[in-house]
């Protein structure tokens, strides 16, 4: 999300008919569009009819639903953003989106509609908050679900409890953030901050990115203790049949919100790291060429990516851990059959001594 806002006419209309801004536009419209597809894809053959617990396939889709959301406000927004540029005849059918204003007897269509501007960017702001809340009741639920093993099963669902926690939450932060915002100043891009929110907006992303990366990096680490203690689990004997099989599916789902978050972490780290170094050095970089430093920052927005990468790598990890499986089971059929061959060959040579 850009945070470096852009009022003046001139500017607007630069940034928005520079045909590099234009064409990165329509590549993250076109991945966001891809990962809809991978994500139903994973959703479909991996989770809708597998035996995991409900809570932990609730959270998932909620965070995968909360992607979709991001994804369709980002096509909306780059759709609007087309709209921005057309003539004067096309101005009626896309004025919803877009105050039309006249300079110099000219029709501009530049700046977006308050009620749009608003909607587009309180929604994605608070998709990301979302995003990085879920992740921590996915954590904390495979916690639960590590320490209460033999319970945990029969245990009632606790959905409702965590989707109160998804909502309330995000919108306290969104709330603080932006309660003395003005909307109503004009603005041609939905993800530019709008005024009186600058500072405050800046400090809380600070903060933001300061906590995303320490939970992230906590949160990995504790996924990888937690996935070492179902391994010391599964080899202790004295469990029951069906607590073994949720120390199995512990591991799996463990795994699977491993990757998520390890995902998450290399986005947060490319992403602060990037807009650091562009906020601190665009005036020697860009020679004050304000559309290509939007264009560059545009680019490098790293969760339209991560959204598309997600569900693959967690497909490709979801498929490594059950041919695992498999070829365990299989390890263990040829075990048995081998140890049966031995037993029955043992048998027919006590039979032959006794002929």
């Amino acid at each position: 999300m850009s945070y470096d806002t852009s009022y003046l006419k001139d500017e607007c209309a630069a940034t928005l008919q520079y045909l590099p801004f234009q064409l990165a536009l329509v590549l993250h419209s076109s991945l966001t569009i891809a990962s809809f597809f991978a994500t139903f894809y994973f959703l479909e053959k991996h989770i809708k009819n597998s035996a995991i617990h409900n809570n932990f396939k609730f959270l998932l889709h909620l965070y995968f639903f909360n992607c979709y959301v991001r994804g369709v406000f980002s096509i909306a927004n780059a759709v609007s953003s087309f709209q921005g540029n057309r003539s004067y005849c096309f101005i009626f059918q896309s004025s919803f989106f877009y105050r039309v204003f006249i300079f110099n007897g000219t029709e501009q269509n530049l700046f977006m509609n308050p009620i749009i501007f608003q909607s587009f960017h309180l929604t994605f702001a608070l998709s990301q908050v979302m995003d990085a809340t879920i992740k921590g009741l996915l954590v904390f639920e495979r916690t639960v679900a590590t320490g209460r093993v033999e319970q945990y099963e029969d245990q009632k669902s606790a959905c409702w409890i965590y989707l109160i926690i998804v909502i309330i939450f995000p919108l306290s932060v969104v709330y603080v953030t932006y309660r003395t915002a003005d909307f109503n100043t004009p603005s041609c891009f939905a993800f530019f901050a709008p005024r009186n929110t600058e500072q405050s907006v800046i400090i809380m992303i600070n903060i933001l990115f300061i906590a995303s990366f320490v939970f992230a990096v906590l949160s990995f680490i504790m996924l990888r203790l937690l996935i070492l203690l179902n391994n010391k689990k599964l080899r202790i004997q004295n469990f029951r049949l069906t607590t073994r099989y949720q120390i199995r599916e512990n591991l799996t789902c463990t795994r699977l919100v491993s990757s998520v978050l390890l995902t998450g972490l290399v986005v947060t780290i490319f992403f602060g790291s990037t807009m650091t170094i562009l906020r601190s050095g665009n005036i020697q970089l860009f020679n004050e060429n304000r559309p290509l430093f939007s264009t560059v920052k545009l680019a490098i927005f790293p969760f339209t990516f991560a959204d598309l990468i997600i569900p693959i790598y967690t497909g490709c990890v979801m498929n490594q851990t059950k041919n695992a499986k498999l070829a365990t089971l299989n390890h263990s059929l040829q075990t048995f059959q081998s140890r049966q061959q031995t037993t029955d060959a043992y048998e027919n040579m006590l039979r032959k001594q006794w002929e």
